[in-house]
């Protein structure tokens, strides 16, 4: 059965910078190849574009704030009463969808993953930091780049520079803010990723556990339940994260809450004709 679907996320032409412009475009591009499907897309924050679309179905992809400021007006044109992608849901991604007829209902698609899943990674001894996050310093610490600078014959390490790069010291080898192709390029081959800051969807964890590398975090980051269920190791101080990493171990499994992104749009395709 066929249908009529508006997707509302954010234009990759706009920004390519981060995940959720990738991740729109990854769900525009798989649902256009769907022959039954007659798809409309639209930047959530472009509306009166989506205020005149009829599609009977409305699958929204965005971060909370921009559904506070347009959550009403989308309730109104489509139905819709809750919609993210970017809010921590157990372990699962909760994309709501709805039709005409005021039918709202989530499509629980466990953590779609943008890059492909590694079964054989070629790893290196590197460490990659999280960025740091404006007002939240988090437990990159002086102290954590001196344990980690220790290392230094034996490991590269690097950071992303995404805020606060002054912070970051000579040593450490910087990654800029780049377009998502290039960010898959430059993270690859990582056998550790270090968190910095509670985030909300995590999507340099889902990208980085998705290669089997080993996502770190110290216990002090306070995260969010659903992040450390089998995608992240939290270690209670400075030395047994430290004496983890200089061990290099092999690459852990891949964790089995990932879910192929072509297998999650054939997740929501399912959902949405189970319902039309």
């Amino acid at each position: 059965m066929g249908y009529s679907l508006a997707i509302l996320g954010y234009d990759p032409k706009v920004a390519s910078h981060f995940s959720v412009e990738a991740f729109t475009d990854r769900l525009w591009s798989s649902f256009a190849e769907l022959k039954h499907v007659e798809l409309e897309t639209y930047d959530i924050r472009n509306v009166p574009a989506w205020r005149s679309s009829r599609a009977e179905v409305c699958l929204v992809h965005c971060y909370a704030e921009d559904f506070r400021a347009h959550g009403a007006e989308l309730a109104r044109q489509f139905m819709v009463t809750s919609s993210f992608m970017e809010i921590p849901y157990n372990v699962m991604i909760p994309f709501v969808f709805c039709r005409g007829a005021g039918i709202s209902r989530e499509i629980l698609v466990s953590y779609p993953s943008l890059v492909d899943i590694d079964d054989s990674p070629s790893l290196s001894d590197k460490i990659l930091l999280d960025h740091w996050w404006p007002g939240n310093k988090g437990p990159v610490t002086d102290e954590l780049y001196r344990h980690l600078e220790l290392l230094g014959e034996t490991f590269e390490v690097y950071q992303f520079e995404r805020h606060c790069p002054e912070l970051i010291p000579s040593w450490v080898q910087r990654i800029e803010t780049c377009p998502f192709d290039q960010y898959v390029q430059r993270t690859a081959g990582f056998r550790f990723f270090v968190m910095t800051h509670p985030g909300s969807y995590n999507g340099s964890v889902v990208d980085m556990a998705a290669r089997r590398c080993w996502v770190l975090a110290l216990r002090g980051v306070p995260l969010p339940d659903h992040i450390t269920s089998g995608l992240v190791r939290v270690f209670d101080d400075l030395s047994s994260l430290v004496g983890f990493i200089s061990s290099s171990p092999p690459a852990p499994p891949v964790p089995e809450s990932i879910t192929p992104f072509d297998v999650a749009v054939d997740i929501m395709d399912r959902a949405i004709r189970r319902a039309s």
